[in-house]
């Protein structure tokens, strides 16, 4: 879907994946998008002096804050659904960088201090203007959502293998800032010196413990995933905050987010990934595709959903 107009920059991607069957999934990917797009339509960014000067290191944060894989994810696993199981996909990808515009959080927290402070003011509105697109369009998505006979969201992210730690030796990150870029990407590519690996997040309830996720589906991803040999937490390095769009979902349809390690779909050894040159595993990706997939139709098959007259 694009914008009604030819200068309104395409905040949202959808992909389709028809099948025979009622049911539907929708894969939600709020941070997997590149930034060649989004620069290339804020031209303002690479023209910057003072961005100019860090642009090498300002194209790997970028990099580094973008969910690699988790687009490769969501639209493996949406062609799972439809061709094994016969159920209907979508996969919804906000089209830009994490890095600059938070697309998985609310509209107060969306914008990234990693800017100049001159460049930031100027560019607030435009880029807060490309974030509301996508909330307006989540809003009709709960909607048509309501309307299906059956249906989940999955909230699809990856994130960095390994946990940052502060000076003690307490898993920390501290948030970007123009000034200290340098340091807040040095925190992730030397995080796997301190061994703090990361398994699968089940993203399911919010600070206080109260569990938001749907259960059936929460309990299938978690049978599948065992099954499989992945290894998961529930809540760990991530919760559902309120600024987060995964609490909304949550509290609007059945739905869940999951955020994966990136080492679990890509080349290489954990240890050994550069954070901002990844080369995605095609193999990995299907074998988590198959299995998140599995899940995801073993959560139809067991929830008793409501039958309305016209849904036989």
């Amino acid at each position: 879907m694009v914008g009604p107009k030819s200068m309104t920059y395409p905040s949202i991607k959808e992909t389709h994946y028809p099948a025979l069957h009622k049911r539907r999934v929708v894969f939600v990917v709020p941070h997997g998008a590149g930034s060649n797009d989004f620069l290339r339509h804020f031209p303002e960014l690479p023209a910057d002096p003072q961005l100019q000067n860090v642009w090498p290191l300002f194209l790997s944060y970028l990099e580094i804050e973008r969910d690699a894989g988790a687009t490769e994810i969501a639209h493996a696993a949406a062609a799972k659904l439809a061709a094994h199981y016969a159920i209907t996909a979508l996969v919804v990808e906000l089209n830009y960088p994490r890095g600059l515009v938070d697309g998985g959080r609310l509209r107060d927290h969306a914008l990234r201090h990693c800017l100049p402070e001159p460049l930031a003011t100027g560019l607030q509105k435009k880029m807060l203007d490309v974030h509301e697109t996508s909330l307006l369009y989540m809003d009709r998505l709960y909607e048509s959502m309501a309307h299906d006979h059956a249906s989940f969201l999955i909230d699809v992210h990856t994130m960095a293998s390994f946990c940052p730690v502060d000076a003690t030796g307490q898993k920390k990150t501290f948030p970007v800032s123009f000034d200290r870029l340098q340091e807040y990407i040095d925190q992730y590519l030397h995080a796997h010196r301190y061994r703090c690996q990361r398994k699968i997040d089940l993203i399911c309830s919010d600070e206080q413990g109260r569990k938001l996720a749907d259960t059936m589906l929460l309990a299938t991803l978690t049978d599948s995933l065992r099954e499989a040999s992945y290894e998961y937490l529930e809540n760990e390095p991530y919760h559902a905050a309120p600024m987060y769009l995964s609490y909304q979902h949550m509290q609007k349809v059945p739905s869940i987010s999951l955020d994966v390690p990136k080492h679990l779909v890509m080349f290489g050894n954990a240890a050994d990934h550069v954070l901002d040159q990844l080369k995605i595993d095609p193999a990995a990706i299907d074998r988590l595709a198959a299995t998140l997939a599995r899940g995801i139709a073993n959560a139809f098959a067991r929830k008793p959903f409501f039958k309305r007259p016209d849904h036989p």
